[in-house]
């Protein structure tokens, strides 16, 4: 299904977290997508990565 999308869409660039499935990047790049890798930086970053794992959901049973 991932093959049969990615030559549907064409080249299409895909970002991600830092840490978010970074088992599937290297595939990625080795089926051409351009990945970028966002990283929180800067005076702020804390409290950016305290609001986003705030907002993530819940593993049932937790």
């Amino acid at each position: 299904m991932r093959a049969r999308l990615l030559h549907d869409l064409g080249t299409v660039p895909c970002e991600v977290g830092l840490g978010v499935r970074p088992e599937d990047l290297p595939g990625l790049v080795r089926d051409g997508v351009p990945v970028r890798v966002y990283v929180p930086y800067g005076p702020r970053w804390a409290a950016f990565y305290r609001r986003r794992l705030a907002e993530a959901p819940r593993p049932p049973g937790t």
